[in-house]
């Protein structure tokens, strides 16, 4: 995998994403950002999700992200702890007094890579991209693994994701890998 943070980062990225959304969600905008490191990977345009679950149950809070951008990584990485709050349609927005209950969890993407088969698929290695007859559907890499899911389950989990009946991924279907570097707040 071509992704590495340095532990600095990891934690500058958590603790502005933390503050953004708290600035965000009590005054509606977003704020100017403290110390940027020089990292240069925080200037590339990389797909990146933001998940935020709640911390002593760990059920999904909200979950958006990106599979390409135009912005920097750390620009991409406060738009979307936002959108996860407020525009995950599964759940009702985000309220200021559920923020210190919640836990930032950030998934950068590595670029794409086409496959000839899904059996080049290593679960809990790649992530997935699925798509067929204009449809797609993404996994990151752990979601197999957290459902406890077999390559076929998995599969058959993307293309219901995608608006298509659960075999529908078995005939021309295209398959990208990707993998992710995933951190999170601590508990």
């Amino acid at each position: 995998m071509d992704i590495e943070l340095s532990s600095e980062v990891k934690t500058w990225l958590l603790t502005q994403a933390r503050s953004c959304l708290g600035h965000y969600l009590s005054f509606g905008k977003i704020p100017s950002l403290d110390g940027l490191p020089t990292d240069p990977v925080l200037q590339e345009n990389r797909g990146v999700f933001v998940t935020l679950t709640q911390r002593k149950t760990h059920q999904l809070r909200g979950c958006i992200g990106t599979l390409q951008t135009q912005d920097p990584l750390w620009k991409s990485v406060m738009l979307y702890v936002i959108y996860a709050a407020l525009n995950d349609t599964r759940f009702v927005p985000v309220t200021p007094p559920e923020l210190p209950h919640l836990r930032i969890e950030i998934s950068v993407l590595s670029p794409f890579l086409p496959i000839s088969s899904y059996t080049d698929i290593v679960l809990g290695k790649h992530g997935i991209l699925f798509e067929k007859s204009g449809k797609r559907a993404v996994f990151l890499p752990h979601v197999p693994l957290e459902h406890g899911w077999t390559l076929t389950e998995t599969l058959d989990q993307l293309a219901l994701k995608a608006g298509l009946h659960k075999e529908a991924w078995k005939d021309h279907s295209q398959f990208k890998v990707f993998e992710s570097l995933y951190f999170s707040e601590t508990l």
